[in-house]
This record gives C-alpha cells, structure tokens and sequence, in this order.
C-alpha cells in the first residue's frame, strides 16, 4: 500500500511536466519580446532578430529564430516527460 504523499506526487507529475514544458517554450518568446521593447544595455536576441531582419540576412535571421525558439528545451522536455511518466499514465497512450 503506498502512502498518500506518494500517490499524489506520481498522479501529479504528468500535470507538472506539461506545465514545464509549457512554460519553457513561452520563456524563449517572452525574451524575445522584452528585448524587443525594453533592449537596455547589450543588445539581446531581440536585437539581433531586428538587425537581420533589417539587413536582409535571411540565414543568419532563420538560424537565430531555431534558437530562439526554444525547440530543443521544449523537446527535451517531451521527451523527459516520456521517460519519467512512461506508459502507466492515460496522457501518453496513443490510439
């Protein structure tokens, strides 16, 4: 028999990673834009998104853009929630 804090924290955990990796694509986006707006000091991301764009410099603003996307975080993310969840809950069965 598990204790009660056991099955709340594993019955928890799926919810928990998804908030995770929510948030972690959603940072990469408010960065951007606060540096958009707010560029104080060094110039950021979203400096640097401007002056491509600006420039013309296609590959260089796709390159920054994957970057800055935060693509990886979120997939890693995914694929810990994976790992960590694994088939013994209903949000990762697939029909």
């Amino acid at each position: 028999m598990r204790s009660p804090g056991e099955a709340g924290t594993s019955t928890a955990l799926p919810a928990v990673l998804t908030g995770i990796r929510t948030a972690s694509g959603l940072v990469a986006v408010g960065t951007i834009i606060g540096d958009l707006f707010f560029a104080k000091g060094e110039p950021g991301i979203g400096t640097l998104l401007d002056v491509f764009r600006s420039r013309l410099q296609s590959e260089d603003l796709v390159a920054a853009i994957v970057i800055a996307s935060g693509v990886a975080v979120f997939s890693a993310f995914g694929i810990l929630s994976r790992l960590l969840v694994g088939s013994w809950h209903s949000c990762c069965h697939r029909s």
